[in-house]
């Protein structure tokens, strides 16, 4: 498994709404990514970590080159 990808037990044990709204739908992959966001922050904020954590994801990823393409 990859660093930043989540197995499906470890999505599946997480007490989301999700599970509940969409019971049927399978997992296809689940990601990870180390932010550290408050009440506070803004989507900029977030962007910002996102970015920096694909730029620690390395450019062979296709993981990464997905997220910068978005």
């Amino acid at each position: 498994m990859r660093p930043y990808q989540v197995s499906e037990v470890e999505h599946n044990a997480l007490p989301w709404r999700v599970h509940d709204l969409l019971p049927d739908i399978p997992v296809e992959d689940v990601w990870r990514f180390p932010l550290e966001l408050g009440p506070q922050d803004d989507l900029e904020t977030f962007r910002a970590q996102m970015m920096a954590a694909v730029d620690d994801m390395g450019s062979a990823s296709a993981l990464a080159l997905l997220l910068r393409i978005r």
